[in-house]
């Protein structure tokens, strides 16, 4: 989980800010990534009282909420899960309205950082007794949302503005941190296990160098 979310912090610092600030200014730029960020917070703490506040742990350091404790938690869970897969949806959509195809430092931080994000809510779902049904019923709509999000915003915003598309994918890359830093760090860091540091600068360093190169 460290190194997925070194790599999510490298694909939205470098490629998606970067970019958004080029076609959108520093200023209005700055504005939808606080946008973006608030409201993943705001959704992350009605799924959090919901149920689904640990989602993404793996169910060894803090366990996830079952069904049996918190009524309700499962669909929260799937929620949760379905909602964190929208923003990346939108940002491949934005390139393809604007006919600029996804970098590949872009594809590869969302897998880079999907993998993690996958097995260590995984687990924890099936050591919260969670039937492998469901769990696999929920990752596979979560796979399906992002493309739908891909077609939907490829259609919705092919008419936007250069600095309306930037604005927009500073709004995703807001909402990725956040999610990144309330989802993933917890799980990374729990413990404070050794070279955990260094293990999300690698994946931080690896999409900038997968950028730097193309």
């Amino acid at each position: 989980m460290g190194f997925g979310a070194g790599a999510l912090f490298g694909t939205v610092s470098i490629q998606l800010t970067l970019s958004a600030q080029r076609d959108a200014g520093t200023a209005r730029t700055t504005m939808f990534l606080l946008i973006g960020a608030l409201l993943f917070s705001l959704v992350n703490v009605w799924l959090a009282r919901s149920g689904a506040q640990n989602r993404k742990r793996c169910g060894e350091c803090v366990p996830q909420e079952n069904e049996r404790d918190r009524p309700g938690s499962g669909e929260a869970i799937a929620i949760g899960t379905i909602i964190d897969a929208l923003p990346e949806g939108l940002v491949l959509g934005i390139a393809v309205a604007h006919d600029v195809a996804p970098t590949f430092a872009i594809v590869a931080g969302f897998f880079l950082a999907n993998i993690p994000e996958a097995l260590s809510g995984s687990a924890g779902m099936y050591l919260a007794g969670r039937s492998k049904r469901y769990i696999l019923s929920v990752w596979g709509a979560a796979s399906v949302v992002t493309p739908v999000a891909s077609v939907l915003g490829a259609l919705l915003f092919a008419a936007a503005s250069p600095g309306m598309a930037g604005a927009l994918a500073a709004l995703s890359g807001g909402i990725l941190l956040s999610m990144a830093v309330e989802t993933m760090i917890p799980e990374a860091f729990d413990r404070a296990p050794l070279f955990s540091g260094a293990v999300a600068v690698l994946g931080f360093a690896i999409i900038a160098a997968v950028a730097a190169l193309g």
